[in-house]
């Protein structure tokens, strides 16, 4: 045999060995029986419902490496979880899902005070998608400007996006801000009140770092039930203008209000905060009542909506919203485009009597795109790797998972990272 004919056998006889030791590799990676892995680097993936390593070809799997001309070695790619940061790209519906993806779809807050806090450590580590600061995180409006600033830092210092930060700014009493507005809703007469409000308001939360709010509430207030004295009126279209006038009110001072309580609780027998919730309406009476105060507009307008965490008669009774599928989609057919948040997962577990992991998958599986998660870090830890596992195994199906992350990221885009 002509010599240099010789060296080329030799050479794919090598690379088909090396190939065949790589597929044996694949093979029994994706055969593994542990069902509590530990979470992939973040520049890893899940082949959610892919399985065509184990279906390859020889000459398929050596058809990258034969194109290529040289041996991967020399290459000079970075591996898997190594240090330089992978350019952005668009992905499609069924590109595999990062672990870093996943984070983006969490939205968190923290327990104590502090730029000490073991959370920027977690922060930086998981590099969440939202994080919501309340009353228990500050003394004053510098610390919390402070703290908004190191939540934003934390994750530019790591190379990652701003992550948006939230504050629940629902009127009155309801705000965690108190000194800064807007006033509580029944004090609001009309649509140009409630813009006035939330702009006035919004202004200033943009100063104090704040990018997206919990606000405003177009639930009805009625009578005797869990919003009555908290909602802009028990009128329907009152409150459709004034919840309208506040949404237009926030974007325009530069921040995403998220509106709740879809489908509406204002009929609940308390707040859910306080333990499991019934709205006793029918589908009907939800349609020709509660549910028309998001209608006529204000749905498509709004870039964020809050499900309800009560349990509807109109469904199945049992089962907080958050965690139906049918509430979302209703959403989206009323015009809705932008990111559903989930209710508070640990007031939802307050109803469903789970684990917050639990509620995180389904929550996500139903249709919500931000999951909400408190203060607790084991909580937090334990949803992110419950839906890593689900998305992983295909529990998610990972265009539900793609859908989420669109809506996240163009809410981002538009109010994260804006200036101040």
């Amino acid at each position: 045999m002509v010599p240099h004919v010789r060296r080329r056998v030799a050479a794919l006889a090598l690379l088909l060995l090396v190939t065949v030791g790589i597929i044996g590799v694949a093979i029994v990676g994706t055969g593994s029986g542990d069902d509590t892995p530990d979470v992939p680097e973040g520049g890893s993936s899940f082949a959610v419902g892919d399985r065509k390593t184990e279906n390859l070809s020889l000459l398929d799997a050596l058809a990258p490496l034969l194109a290529a001309g040289t041996p991967t070695a020399t290459s000079g790619a970075t591996p898997t979880g190594g240090s330089a940061k992978q350019p952005e790209r668009p992905r499609s519906a069924g590109a595999p899902v990062t672990a870093q993806e996943v984070a983006q779809l969490f939205m968190v807050g923290f327990r104590g005070r502090g730029p000490d806090n073991a959370f920027f450590d977690r922060l930086a580590l998981r590099r969440w998608g939202a994080v919501i600061l309340d009353g228990s995180n500050y003394a004053d409006e510098l610390q919390f400007t402070a703290l908004a600033s190191q939540a934003v830092s934390t994750l530019q210092g790591a190379g990652s996006a701003a992550p948006l930060v939230v504050a629940d700014q629902g009127g009155g009493d309801d705000n965690t801000l108190p000194g800064v507005g807007p006033a509580a809703q029944p004090s609001i007469g009309s649509r140009a009140e409630g813009r006035a409000e939330a702009l006035r308001a919004g202004r200033q939360l943009r100063r104090l770092g704040v990018r997206m709010v919990v606000a405003p509430s177009a639930d009805i207030g009625h009578v005797g039930a869990a919003w009555d004295g908290r909602a802009f009126s028990d009128d329907v279209a009152a409150v459709r203008r004034r919840a309208g006038g506040a949404v237009r009110g926030w974007r325009t001072a530069g921040l995403a209000p998220a509106v709740g309580h879809f489908p509406g609780e204002g009929g609940a027998s308390q707040d859910p905060a306080d333990g499991p919730a019934t709205v006793g309406f029918s589908l009907p009476e939800l349609k020709g009542g509660d549910l028309k105060a998001f209608g006529n507009g204000l749905l498509p307008l709004a870039p964020a909506l809050v499900v309800s965490n009560a349990l509807y008669a109109a469904y199945d009774g049992v089962t907080p919203a958050t965690l139906l599928p049918e509430v979302p989609a209703l959403a989206r057919r009323m015009g809705f485009r932008g990111v559903v948040v989930s209710g508070n997962l640990a007031v939802t577990v307050l109803a469903t009597g789970g684990t917050i992991a639990d509620a995180a998958v389904d929550a996500l599986k139903a249709g919500c795109d931000l999951l909400w998660i408190p203060g607790d870090a084991g909580d937090q830890e334990a949803a992110y790797r419950a839906v890593v596992r689900a998305v992983r195994t295909g529990a998610i199906p990972r265009k539900r998972v793609r859908s989420a992350l669109a809506h996240v990221t163009a809410l981002k885009r538009k109010y994260a990272a804006a200036g101040t």
